[in-house]
């Protein structure tokens, strides 16, 4: 896990951007089981204190 560069807190991994069917946008939420190994996801880290994101790819 990374630090919040503003912060200096340990981020909380374990998000994923979704589409939101219900309201035609994306979300961010945890991810779920089966999601783990997909090809060109988008994970997010957020900070606990300041709610900075950090978004990267898995490759």
């Amino acid at each position: 896990m990374n630090k919040c560069k503003k912060c200096n807190v340990e981020m909380e991994s374990g998000y994923t951007i979704v589409n939101d069917n219900i309201h035609g946008g994306l979300k961010i939420a945890r991810q779920q089981k089966g999601f783990d190994n997909l090809k060109n996801k988008i994970y997010v880290e957020i900070c606990p204190e300041c709610g900075k994101m950090e978004l990267f790819i898995s490759k």
